[in-house]
């Protein structure tokens, strides 16, 4: 029987609870407002998603309870058909209309379908304890489950995946009734022993963050509704700033092909990661692409190190090595094991080039896989 109708889960057959933060950068998301349902009902969040995910979900087919709580959880805040159907489900239960804003759904027509949410939980452990300490109950902004975030956009640490007390990731719904307690163990996951192991924070780890929040702020909000014609119009004022509208040269100096340019352009669908570079390298937030005013006066041409006509001809000249280098940094802690021309075919540079510009980036690179002077070699085995 579909939700909503009249039987077992008539409409407002829920609390009515409100959401939190919608307009905000800390706008929570779908899955920590069904935390939160839950505790409201003081049942385990399985339990009440258990008993409504069948009816909510079975147009898209038979969904074991396995895939609902573990990782493909995170796909309630995303852009696709889970994100649509959890949404309309416990938004008819709860009589609360704009639980679609709690996901990235307004971003569905401009973001490219692909893996941008964290397939883990994560969080801030001193948001946690803010909040507790200011509300008594705690809540997950929808910012964290962005995979480009790292960091938390308030407090500038890195964002912590495992319990500091069993060393176990987090479900996005657990049996627990409240967010900020571990779902395996009961402990305080805004305890300061969650910093341990923190990796340094680049600038453009930061800056991803604040921008990231304010995509999320934009999309829950009702005064600007995201749109692949204004992304259309304005990378297309972007590249004809920059570049004089040459597609080839702009796509070298961001770092992507032409292709992928040509698509911006064309379809105004976009990958977030590489929305943000795009942003980042020309001196503007993502967020401004798609406000009411014409941002293309405020585009920083310093980054591009753009100048005379005679430097046209040098192809690295004009290159934004700081975002090389955060790119750089992004590629080694991903693929920790990964060779110096492997990076440099990733961010299309010859591997000499990446030797003179990031000296220190490459010398760390090398040293970790190159093996310790004077260790013991394994014996060899005679073979009889």
């Amino acid at each position: 029987m579909p939700v909503g109708s009249s039987g077992s889960w008539p409409r407002g057959s829920l609390l009515p609870l409100p959401p939190v933060g919608i307009g905000t950068r800390h706008c929570e998301g779908l899955s920590g407002y069904l935390v939160r349902l839950a505790g409201a009902h003081v049942v385990p969040a399985r339990v009440l998603t258990a008993r409504i995910f069948p009816a909510a979900l079975g147009r898209l087919g038979h969904v074991s309870e396995r895939a609902v709580h573990g990782r493909r959880g995170a796909w309630m805040n995303g852009t696709g058909l889970w994100a649509e159907a959890v949404s309309e489900a416990f938004g008819a239960l709860t009589r609360q209309d704009d639980l679609a804003r709690l996901t990235m759904l307004p971003w569905r027509d401009v973001l490219a379908p692909r893996s941008f949410l964290a397939p883990v939980r994560r969080w801030c452990p001193d948001c946690y304890a803010d909040m507790r300490a200011r509300h008594g109950w705690c809540r997950d902004p929808l910012v964290w489950s962005l995979t480009p975030v790292t960091c938390c956009p308030r407090h500038r640490r890195a964002l912590a995946t495992r319990c500091p007390a069993c060393r176990r990731e987090q479900p996005f719904l657990g049996s627990d009734t409240a967010l900020g307690w571990c779902a395996l163990c009961g402990a305080d996951l805004g305890r300061a022993e969650t910093a341990r192991g923190e990796q340094e924070l680049t600038p453009y780890d930061t800056w991803r963050a604040d921008a990231c929040a304010d995509l999320v702020a934009l999309g829950s909000g009702d005064k600007v509704t995201p749109s692949p014609l204004v992304l259309q119009s304005r990378m297309s004022g972007i590249v004809e700033i920059v570049e004089g509208g040459n597609v080839s040269a702009f796509a070298r100096r961001v770092g992507v092909t032409r292709n992928a340019v040509k698509h911006w352009l064309r379809q105004g669908t976009i990958h977030l990661d590489l929305l943000l570079l795009a942003s980042w390298c020309v001196g503007l937030q993502p967020a401004e692409l798609f406000a009411a005013e014409d941002p293309l006066g405020n585009v920083c041409l310093g980054r591009w190190q753009t100048s005379a006509a005679s430097e046209r001809g040098t192809r690295w000249s004009r290159r934004d090595w700081n975002a090389v280098g955060c790119r750089f940094d992004e590629i080694v802690r991903a693929t920790p094991h990964v060779r110096l021309r492997d990076v440099a075919a990733r961010l299309r540079v010859d591997t000499a080039l990446l030797r003179d510009r990031l000296p220190d980036r490459v010398a760390a690179l090398t040293s970790r896989r190159r093996p310790a002077r004077g260790a013991a070699k394994p014996a060899k085995v005679a073979v009889k």
